[in-house]
């Protein structure tokens, strides 16, 4: 899970390598326990230094971690609705 604008989003099950990002949103910047839900602006439960980009007016956040791979995090609505259809 992370937290970015005052919002909870969670893993999609989603990931996908992607080629060279140059321009980020933001860097989570601080971590929580791996069992606790992060609370505050650029916060994880899985580790830092990760950059993120904002996408689908803020439903959806694409996380690039390392070799050039990315995993895709949808607010908790967004999630259930996936799960859904």
């Amino acid at each position: 899970m992370i937290y970015v604008d005052d919002r909870l989003y969670l893993y999609s099950g989603e990931g996908k390598y992607y080629d060279e990002i140059g321009d980020f949103d933001g860097e989570i910047d601080s971590e929580v326990d791996g069992t606790t839900k992060p609370y505050k602006n650029n916060q994880s439960n899985f580790g830092t230094g990760f950059k993120y980009k904002i996408l689908d007016d803020g439903k959806t956040i694409n996380l690039y971690i390392v070799d050039n791979r990315m995993i895709i995090f949808k607010t908790e609505e967004d999630r259930k609705q996936q799960i859904i259809n």
